[in-house]
């Protein structure tokens, strides 16, 4: 093979390649265009009755929801299906938040009135009251601390104008 013949050879191999690229790059922008043009969009809104969030085991990790009664709940769960979290809005506009132990029973329950009452309890592991404390809108707050029996051991009340027990 001559060397003229050589670089013809080449020149025409280069021109297929040419060709080759040029039509790759065409298909690759037309592909590219329409995937643009026809992805959906992102949505501004989700709507949902529930929203369970499951972990890599398919335990229910998180759940969002509205009960029957018209409560709207979002619960954490341990990975042993505890409940460890809730938060709630009662219809009646009473909030609360529970915080549970590793068992599942209720150890910090803290909440709102719909008349601006606040209030936070504290439970023991056999779901006694041992810790009550609470604010109302006139002002008044209070902290009660119980024994084990629920009786009542320390109290007292601050209003706008001195406490009680007085001094």
């Amino acid at each position: 093979m001559t060397t003229e013949q050589r670089f013809q050879r080449l020149e025409t191999s280069l021109r297929r390649q040419k060709i080759v690229t040029g039509s790759l790059s065409l298909t690759l922008v037309s592909v590219f265009s329409m995937g643009l043009v026809t992805s959906p969009a992102v949505p501004d809104e989700l709507v949902i009755n529930k929203l369970t969030i499951l972990d890599d085991q398919g335990r229910a990790r998180i759940v969002a929801e509205t009960e029957d009664d018209g409560t709207v709940l979002l619960a954490h769960y341990d990975a042993n299906a505890k409940p460890r979290i809730a938060a709630a809005t009662m219809p009646n506009g009473k909030t609360e938040i529970r915080h549970y132990d590793p068992n599942g029973k209720i150890r910090i329950k803290t909440g709102t009135d719909p008349d601006g009452t606040a209030g936070s309890n504290h439970l023991d592991e056999h779901g006694k009251l041992r810790i009550e404390t609470g604010t109302d809108r006139s002002g008044i707050a209070g902290i009660v601390v119980n024994d084990g029996q629920e009786t009542v051991r320390w109290r007292t009340i601050s209003r706008t104008v001195g406490s009680y027990p007085p001094p």
